[in-house]
């Protein structure tokens, strides 16, 4: 009856310990697939009586032994391969028959492939008329990489970490439209596609690298400048702007110019512009600055008058020359009370007149700077007679004796041949008939002196409507040059001192 009494206790003991642990209330929540189309799923339930740990199995896996204390409990990287029909079973360490059961089933992580938003932006065009296309998309589901094309060609395969993606070497021809299609690697109908439409690089007209090159002063306190620059893809021509003012237009090929003179007056500062004569905005600029110029003294020196022929009217010119330093860029001339006019240095030598050979005036000739009336310098030709001389019998006689001219009764210094004109301009060495008449191809002529002896043309040289006379080897003295064109002759005196 005792050991009866015990067997029971002990029996009751044991069954009173297994039906005292006890799981419920269990949840399993599902997480989303991840690219890899792995899931999770997060366990947790109550316990009551139990022992210190629980085991999870499922599908012949075992997924671990966890305490009590843990939950809730996270499984990881489980597949969503739509093959395995998930169930798990969690069970007491101690207890067996202390358990729960769930039966997930099959999951399918198939997430549908899905790009959206491409976006499709050009860069600036290169030198070589080029341009570069970013191209970037959202993407889902999709494969490790996809594929890009566009009319017509297929630019290549690239991962998705490549993105956004940059596609060079497209030419900016102003015809093709362009357009691109992306595509998934492994799903090609997971696509998107878009426009750039027709891109135009149009040359960009640039003006660079300026220099201005300063020349030394002149004795006017003058300077110029060279001006040079490169190009490209410009118009024809290009305007220079100096101090904000046109100053002209040139064509690109006469590159490097030379502009002024400009003042050098330690006041002005210069700033130089270039602008193409189609795009006002293809410009380029720089200041040149200050520039100082030390002036030189103005000087007039070695006046020289040279006095002509008289012609028939009793008239005659003077040829006017002389050197100059430090003088502005022109010259007043005066005398015997008049003003004959103010000059360019540059005209020198000059001819002035006709003047009246009368034997009264006095001439004298005074020359002044244009700016600076100090500087001057004059010179007294004395009283000019221009009445000839019939008692001249020497002269007379040399002129009878010139083969070709006996035929005439009165003999006279001068014989006009009709329409014909000329000038005669002494110089140093040369004495210079400028006829007025362009073509002379027929014209004769021949030098003769006073006592009628002639001179051999190696002292005249002939050149159009020039006839040019060699003095350096004649003794001084008056000479009679004779021209004779067709039928009529004319006779021109001249002195050599």
């Amino acid at each position: 009856m005792k050991y009866t009494s015990i067997l029971f206790l002990c029996l009751f003991t044991i069954i009173k310990s297994f039906s005292a642990c006890e799981l419920y209330d269990l949840t399993v929540s599902q997480s989303d697939c991840n690219k890899e189309k792995k899931f999770s799923l997060t366990i947790n339930f109550k316990y009551k009586d139990v022992s210190e740990c629980f085991t999870i199995k499922g599908n012949g896996k075992t997924y671990g032994t966890f305490k009590y204390n843990q939950l809730p409990i996270t499984l990881n990287n489980l597949s969503g391969d739509c093959k395995t029909p998930y169930e798990f079973i969690i069970r007491d360490c101690k207890n067996e028959a202390c358990k729960l059961e769930y039966l997930l089933g099959l999951v399918c992580c198939e997430v549908s492939c899905e790009f959206s938003n491409l976006k499709i932006e050009k860069t600036k065009c290169d030198s070589n008329q080029q341009f570069c296309a970013i191209i970037n998309f959202n993407h889902t589901g999709n494969s490790s990489c996809f594929k890009l094309f566009g009319n017509g060609k297929e630019y290549g395969k690239f991962s998705y970490s490549q993105l956004p993606l940059k596609i060079c070497g497209l030419k900016g021809d102003c015809e093709t439209e362009y357009e691109f299609e992306v595509k998934d690697c492994e799903n090609p109908e997971c696509s998107t596609s878009g426009q750039l439409g027709i891109v135009c690089c149009e040359k960009i007209c640039k003006l660079y690298d300026l220099k201005t090159e300063k020349t030394e002063c002149n004795e006017q306190g003058l300077f110029y400048v060279y001006l040079n620059f490169k190009y490209n893809d410009t118009s024809k021509c290009f305007i220079v702007n100096v101090n904000g003012k046109k100053y002209g237009v040139y064509n690109y090929y006469q590159l490097p110019i030379k502009l002024g003179p400009f003042e050098g007056n330690c006041k002005t500062n210069y700033e130089f512009t270039v602008i193409d004569c189609e795009n006002e905005k293809c410009q380029v600029s720089k200041n040149l600055g200050i520039v100082c110029c030390e002036t030189k003294t103005c000087k007039l020196s070695e006046l020289k008058i040279t006095k002509s022929d008289c012609d028939k009217s009793n008239n005659f010119f003077v040829f006017i020359n002389f050197k100059y330093t430090g003088t502005s860029t022109c010259f007043k001339l005066r005398g015997n009370g008049k003003t004959y006019g103010t000059f360019n240095y540059s005209q020198l030598p000059l001819k002035i007149g006709p003047l009246k050979g009368d034997c009264k005036t006095q001439y004298e000739f005074l020359i002044t700077d244009c700016e600076n009336e100090t500087c001057k310098i004059s010179k007294n030709i004395g009283k000019v007679c221009c009445e000839f001389k019939k008692d001249n019998e020497k002269e007379l006689s040399a002129i009878k004796n010139i083969n070709g001219l006996s035929q005439y009764e009165s003999v006279k210094t001068e014989y006009s041949i009709q329409n014909i004109g000329y000038d005669l301009i002494q110089n140093q060495k040369t004495i210079i008939v400028r006829f007025h008449e362009p073509e002379l191809s027929s014209l004769q002529y021949s030098m003769y002196n006073l006592v009628g002896n002639e001179f051999k043309n190696t002292y005249i040289n002939q050149h159009e409507n020039i006839l040019e006379i060699k003095t350096e080897n004649l003794a001084a003295g008056i000479y009679i040059l004779k021209v004779k064109l067709n039928s009529q002759a004319q006779l021109i005196k001249f002195l050599i001192e």
